[in-house]
């Protein structure tokens, strides 16, 4: 089910696959940043109940526009597996967005936050290219319960729209975007690098087309057990000399 991203043309967009019940800590950290929110997980559900849970999560600083709120899919449902003709199996679920409106009461500031049940896969098909301001994905794994999808990493999955996906996020990120991460799920070494504290703030390196900036830690709310969190600026440099070394490409220093 496609994103209603009606009215978020030029606007900061912060989006988090995989988020969870992590979304409330990146909403508190980025509502003054970003004015648009996009958090994607299989396990969100919109009954009465969890719609009312979502929107009260925010108070007392941020109301939500009650008489504004749009669910578009089913309210509920569940991950179910698939089994084809050649016995292999995939997972499906009945994806769902729900799309609120809030405002500040102290300040006024408009906000945007949208809730999508499904495959954080997709949800990023679906954003506009260049729309994203604020990447996150963090405290992930690739078991005991983690999603086991690699946005920073172009492996290969038997369905094209799973593969590759670094090279889907890199079209999505604005031209200076920022990219969240504890490292976990990434192949990119700087960012497990950070994470395990080797590097030092104002890192820079080159990877293809973008520079990579290491900005700040994040001071998380909730602790990842997979390391530290940090925060980058990525932006599109081009005509950089740059050099190929294991699978990366780096600076050349002078």
């Amino acid at each position: 089910m496609p994103l209603n991203l009606e009215n978020m043309e030029n606007s900061d967009l912060l989006f988090y696959p995989c988020s969870g019940g992590d979304w409330l800590s990146v909403f508190k950290l980025y509502s003054d940043r970003a004015s648009s929110f996009v958090f994607s997980d299989l396990g969100y559900q919109f009954n009465k109940q969890k719609i009312a849970e979502f929107t009260s999560a925010l108070l007392p600083n941020w109301l939500a526009q009650l008489d504004a709120i749009e669910l578009v899919g089913p309210a509920v449902a569940f991950c179910k597996q698939v089994r084809t003709e050649s016995a292999s199996s995939y997972r499906e679920i009945e994806s769902a967005c729900l799309r609120v409106n809030f405002y500040n009461r102290d300040t006024g500031r408009k906000v945007l936050v949208i809730w999508r049940r499904g495959f954080g896969q997709y949800a990023l098909h679906e954003l506009p290219d260049a729309s994203v301001k604020i990447f996150c994905h963090r405290g992930d794994s690739s078991g005991d319960g983690g999603s086991n999808v690699f946005f920073f990493s172009n492996r290969i999955r038997r369905h094209a729209p799973l593969s590759k996906l670094y090279s889907t996020l890199k079209t999505k990120l604005m031209s200076r975007a920022f990219v969240v991460s504890d490292g976990s799920n990434a192949s990119l070494r700087h960012l497990r690098n950070a994470s395990e504290g080797k590097l030092a703030i104002g890192y820079e390196l080159q990877i293809g087309e973008l520079k990579w900036t290491l900005q700040s830690e994040v001071p998380w709310e909730h602790k990842s057990h997979y390391g530290r969190c940090y925060e980058w600026i990525v932006e599109a440099s081009f005509g950089t000399q740059q050099v190929i070394s294991d699978g990366y490409t780096t600076k050349a220093r002078e």
